[in-house]
């Protein structure tokens, strides 16, 4: 099912190889058919791992397709047609380590981008949503390119005969970001620049938990000739449901766009048992407690603040040999400058990583 037009026939194919080098190859292809427009769509990637021993993998993307405005903003936007465009797009990427914890990665794109179709693009979902058509633009073409410098201070790793494996560092990781759209390259019509500083970090406090925190902030230095799908965007909350907390918030009732600089911040802190354990047969139930919150602030306008605070209770589940599934119930506190203190309750379904070993936050 998709968004513009409904249903579609949508076959793909995928590959993925792992050498005896450790090097490494992946491959996805698919094509789709809309029964309602009559119309075709294909789109592929292809990702190689070169040099396992310096974490360098190279990729290119491409094809047609209808794209998101904003692909990680909140469900019911991701339910609108008018936060989705007709893209033809090709985009490479190139990431490495320069040396032991300062990685470079380069990225560029070059899209023709066509307003969705306005008919017979309509479906049940549109119907129960208000204002929901695409957004119509006349058509151009961007050529952007993206570039990011990440560091991590004394970050240990082993070093096996074929391949290099991170172990992590009791420093935060640093990174910096650079997007530019460009004006004249490839016929592209589009002029900006975009720099976003960023700091993260995972600590580990011994019997106490552990400790997450992400804080990034960001500005335009350019807009000579910026267009709205590559605005600056702030995700919307979903109700109900609880997101990673380190990349967005759970209490943001609408989505925001801006141009100006802007600076964000959250935080999560898991108990591991630290809280819960010292009540008597609760213990039992092997429920865990975590709490959090986040800060945003744009310069946009007057200026706008949020601020929330969150805490509940977790409960991990097997699934098999390697499978966990956890689940959360959160009581979440917040404020804003234009509303006023607000509570809500929050749920979560989060499934482990098993190559990583690890959750999602």
């Amino acid at each position: 099912f998709n968004i513009i037009g409904g249903w579609r026939l949508r076959p793909y194919l995928s590959y993925f190889r792992r050498f005896p080098s450790e090097q490494s190859l992946s491959a996805f292809v698919q094509t789709s058919y809309g029964f309602q427009r009559g119309d075709v769509l294909a789109s592929g990637n292809l990702r190689y791992r070169y040099d396992p021993k310096r974490l360098a993998d190279v990729s290119l993307a491409g094809g047609r397709d209808y794209e998101p405005i904003f692909p990680g903003d909140g469900i019911r936007n991701q339910l609108s047609r008018s936060n989705y465009i007709l893209t033809d797009r090709l985009a490479g990427s190139h990431r490495f380590e320069v040396r032991n914890g300062l990685y470079l990665y380069t990225w560029a794109e070059y899209a023709d981008r066509r307003a969705a179709p306005l008919d017979n693009s309509e479906t049940f979902l549109s119907e129960l949503l208000e204002d929901d058509l695409p957004v119509q633009f006349d058509p151009y073409q961007a050529f952007v390119t993206l570039a990011e410098i990440e560091f991590t201070p004394y970050q240990r790793y082993l070093s096996e005969p074929k391949r290099k494996v991170v172990l992590g560092s009791k420093w935060p990781t640093f990174s910096l970001l650079h997007r530019r759209g460009w004006d004249g390259p490839l016929s592209s019509d589009i002029r900006f620049d975009y720099l976003e500083a960023a700091i993260e970090q995972r600590l580990e406090l011994g019997a106490i938990g552990n400790t997450l925190y992400r804080a990034q902030a960001g500005r335009f230095v350019n807009t000579d000739d910026l267009r709205f799908v590559d605005i600056k965007r702030i995700r919307r909350s979903d109700p109900l449901l609880f997101f990673e907390p380190l990349i967005g918030f759970q209490s943001l009732d609408t989505s925001l766009a801006t141009t100006r600089p802007f600076l964000e911040f959250h935080a999560v802190h898991h108990f591991n048992g630290a809280l819960v354990n010292n009540i008597p047969l609760v213990r039992l139930l092997r429920i865990e407690a975590a709490a959090g919150g986040g800060v945003l602030w744009l310069t946009e306008g007057a200026g706008y603040r949020h601020e929330e605070a969150f805490m509940g209770l977790e409960r991990i589940f097997k699934l098999g040999a390697r499978r966990r599934l956890r689940l959360g119930v959160y009581a979440v506190v917040s404020n804003a400058r234009d509303r006023d203190v607000n509570w809500e309750p929050k749920i979560s379904i989060d499934v482990i990583d098993t190559w990583k070993r690890s959750w999602s936050f």
